[in-house]
């Protein structure tokens, strides 16, 4: 294609491209994105509120604190309202001073007026334009504008907020100058999509729609999760503290329905409650909590993925989804180092599945905010097992990946791993048994009798789900039995390749053999292949080495 055709057909995919939020054309918008930037944008006037209600969250728990001592008659309200009108007036003063613009193709953002500040990111290098816009967004008509390069954990810039045409004129200037960086044959891709387009808006034009996620899917996926099940745990330990300040006694529980527990007296007299005491209630409030955190994480999937997409525009792929509050992100091609497929026993029985992707400079769990929460740690919160392989062929079309058929020679771990783990679970069993007899007797030893064919059980399973293989593109790991997860690493995206053993290790004559890429670790599956034969790990770190070493990645 002659460059003058690819630019006027870029500049009709700009004009047919919708808005994230009205679905209206942006053409008339779109016509001022080749404007002059010399003149440095401002937020929105909307901004000094979002960021004031940033700090009112930040400081809410301190604001409490205040309020308690204040009403001891101390002085912790006056000094939680300095802090709080501090950090409103630091608000205002960002607001009147930061501009932000496009000055020889670096995104520019100034701000401060005492202590000044500049910070410049090359517009070729910008990966990401992801929004976030809840609910008072939408009333103002804006969001919330993160750019990111692949150079951090964090994002490079964090506009809060901008408007609607901010936001497609910013996009325009980053789509025309990423262009250029796309070779003459990746520009187009697929069905005659455009390539790098950081953007994350939902198409009218040429996009092509890989996947949706319909309501169903997202609530057996909620059935299946265990968000909220910390709550168990301080539910548990908040009845047990209280029956050892009282002193642990043998039916000291009988009371914890009556004591814990809201009054029965509403009910009628015919209803007889005293079952409800001791164990009864205990179990009794074990099944509500099951059945309210089944409910809890079945609200969080159908909240945070309510209408999810995932689109592809030539090498970009975009995802936009939520329901109260939307979440646009962008994940390049070629920034993806990993791909991991997610079966946990659950979401197995339903024959569902998720895949998470890790991609450069991405951000890890601790780091997670909105945005990279929905691009890389829930990349595909849930679809049906029967479509993994053709969704992640997608994702690398040189994988042409079937799992059902696929030819590639597997490799387990060394015979002796499922002894080795047996007699760690023997020992663990012993272990159990000494401290349940000294902390509950007399019948506190039975817990290690009890686990021991359990773990003897997992061990073997555990020594017989992990194995590997290698292809001309890459490596495959699965491990897990209960969570069942199979991850993907490709020869130009592994960083390096490491051999470790430990002095057990050593003593088995095993080895556990590493593969690193660039990502940061949100899939939660790293290719650390352990329990593998030590002369034969040898072997593959060797081979590993020449794959990793004599592939560049495609862009370079």
């Amino acid at each position: 294609m002659q460059a003058s055709e690819f630019e006027g057909e870029l500049q009709e995919q700009l004009v047919n491209t919708a808005h994230y939020v009205s679905n209206e054309p942006l053409g008339p918008l779109l016509e001022s994105a080749s404007s002059n930037w010399d003149e440095p944008r401002r937020l929105h006037y909307s901004s000094v509120i979002f960021e004031a209600i940033s700090k009112v969250r930040e400081y809410i728990f301190p604001a409490v604190i205040g309020l308690f001592s204040a009403t001891q008659g101390g002085w912790g309200i006056w000094i939680a309202g300095i802090v709080f009108g501090g950090s409103v007036l630091a608000t205002l003063l960002r607001y009147f001073t930061l501009r932000y613009g496009i000055q020889d193709g670096e995104f520019v953002i100034k701000e401060g007026l005492l202590f000044r500040r500049t910070r410049s990111v090359p517009i070729r290098k910008i990966q990401n334009v992801d929004l976030v816009q809840n609910v008072l967004h939408r009333v103002f008509g804006v969001a919330e504008v993160k750019v990111e390069t692949a150079s951090g954990t964090e994002a490079e810039a964090t506009l809060r907020v901008l408007t609607k045409l901010q936001i497609e004129e910013l996009r325009a200037v980053v789509l025309d100058v990423n262009a250029d960086e796309v070779a003459p044959d990746e520009r187009l891709s697929g069905e005659g999509t455009l390539p790098a387009v950081s953007s994350a808006t939902s198409l009218s034009g040429r996009s092509r729609l890989l996947h949706t996620i319909s309501t169903k899917n997202l609530i057996q996926a909620g059935v299946c999760s265990n968000r909220g099940a910390v709550f168990i745990g301080i539910v548990f330990g908040f009845f047990f503290q209280g029956q050892f300040v009282e002193g642990w006694q043998p039916g000291a529980g009988r009371h914890f329905w009556r004591k814990y527990i809201p009054s029965t007296s509403w009910l009628p007299d015919w209803i007889d409650t005293s079952w409800l005491s001791g164990w009864a209630g205990i179990t009794l409030l074990c099944v509500v909590l099951f059945f309210l955190l089944r409910l809890l994480g079945m609200i969080w999937y159908v909240h945070r993925f309510y209408g999810y997409r995932l689109e592809q525009v030539g090498n970009d792929f975009w995802i936009s989804c939520g329901l109260l509050t939307r979440v646009s992100a962008t994940v390049p091609r070629n920034r993806i180092q990993f791909i991991s497929v997610h079966r946990p026993l659950l979401l197995r029985w339903m024959g569902l599945a998720s895949i998470r992707i890790e991609t450069a400079g991405g951000a890890g769990v601790e780091s997670e905010n909105a945005s990279t929460t929905v691009s890389r740690r829930w990349f595909v919160p849930v679809l049906m097992d029967d479509e993994v392989d053709e969704l992640l062929s997608k994702l690398r079309p040189e994988m042409n990946w079937l799992e059902s058929k696929s030819e590639m020679v597997w490799h387990g771990v060394s015979p002796l791993t499922e002894k080795r783990l047996q007699r760690k679970a023997i020992i663990f069993g012993v272990i159990a048994t000494a401290v349940g007899l000294a902390v509950m007797r007399p019948w506190g030893w039975i817990a290690g009798p009890l686990l021991v064919p359990i773990l003897l059980w997992l061990a073997c399973k555990k020594s017989r789900a992990k194995r590997f293989g290698r292809a001309d593109w890459g490596v495959v790991y699965q491990s897990g039995f209960l969570i069942r997860k199979m991850s993907f690493a490709f020869f130009d995206r592994i960083q390096g390749v490491g051999i470790q053993q430990s002095p057990f290790d050593r003593r088995w004559k095993m080895a556990t053999l590493q593969v690193d890429t660039a990502a940061a670790g949100p899939a939660e599956h790293t290719i650390d292949i352990a329990c593998l034969d030590q002369e034969f790990a040898i072997q593959q770190f060797g081979e590993f080495q020449r794959d990793a070493a004599k592939q560049r990645p495609s862009w370079a």
